[in-house]
């Protein structure tokens, strides 16, 4: 499991993957829940998502290729701001790293029982 990064409402992350299968899990730093998303990508393409937190529960909310031209993918994303990960990230993830671990596995057979999955498709990039 490798951490991608902070986020924080109206902010985003950019993160630079292999082409191929992934699941990219959001968990916060408190709680005890963890959204899923199931990506299947391809080289060369950049991909969106959104993260959700609502009533306790974090979500992936991914978009599709015809969404992000329109206007709910332009107002989710005005305003928001970019975020890197600071020289303090690595400590930062080897501290927390068992914890997230923890939560993946009382986590993950909910998702795999999970229907309609939240998925990245390979046709969803630019």
């Amino acid at each position: 499991m490798k951490g991608i990064g902070f986020l924080q409402r109206k902010h985003k992350v950019a993160y630079k993957t292999t082409p191929g299968k992934h699941l990219f899990m959001v968990n916060g730093l408190r709680g005890s829940s963890a959204g899923f998303v199931n990506a299947n990508l391809e080289g060369g393409k950049t991909y969106f998502v959104s993260v959700v937190y609502k009533l306790g529960l974090f979500d992936f909310t991914p978009y599709r290729r015809g969404d992000l031209d329109g206007e709910k993918f332009m107002g989710r994303t005005k305003g928001s701001y970019m975020t890197e990960q600071g020289p303090g990230f690595p400590e930062f993830e080897n501290r927390h790293k068992p914890r997230a671990m923890k939560v993946y596995e009382r986590n993950i057979a909910k998702w795999n029982a999970r229907e309609n999955q939240p998925a990245v498709n390979p046709e969803d990039g630019r």
